[in-house]
């Protein structure tokens, strides 16, 4: 099922999910105070990222 957007609506949705993805990667970012290697950190940054992404979608859907 494809949800069709109005250009206009679907270009500020847009930076608003670059926005949310940038502050998202700072957040996760930010979190990972201990030095963790390249493949932990990307995992972590991963499950942060898309934890957030879940979260903001049940939002908006709600």
């Amino acid at each position: 099922m494809q949800i069709q957007l109005p250009k206009v609506h679907y270009f500020f949705l847009q930076k608003q999910i670059n926005w949310l993805l940038f502050k998202g990667l700072a957040e996760c970012f930010f979190k990972c105070q201990r030095p963790c290697g390249i493949p932990v950190f990307s995992f972590y940054l991963y499950g942060c990222l898309s934890e957030m992404l879940s979260g903001w979608l049940l939002k908006v859907a709600g």
